[in-house]
């Protein structure tokens, strides 16, 4: 489960695909992630937008995951989409 931030709402894994609800024709908000990719703006996250995994101008902050040019810096391999709603 996914929790759309700010809303305490939850989608399902397989009801996301390509940033959409599934069966609803709506799409993600704006501040959430998905894909490294800021829905709705067309922008994807740039380097220097994220310290210290804070979104630079939101005041929100990533998980602890470490979101680094939309990577995991542990791992340098890229974030499954899932892993990027996690917006405090």
């Amino acid at each position: 489960m996914v929790k759309i931030s700010g809303t305490g709402k939850y989608l399902e894994r397989e009801n996301i695909w390509n940033g959409k609800i599934s069966g609803t024709g709506k799409y993600l908000e704006r501040e959430n992630i998905w894909n490294g990719k800021i829905f709705g703006t067309g922008k994807y996250l740039e380097r220097e937008n994220i310290w210290n995994g804070k979104i630079s101008g939101t005041g929100k902050y990533l998980e602890r995951e470490n979101i680094w040019n939309g990577q995991d810096a542990h791992s340098t391999k890229l974030l499954y989409r899932i892993r990027l709603y996690s917006i405090c």
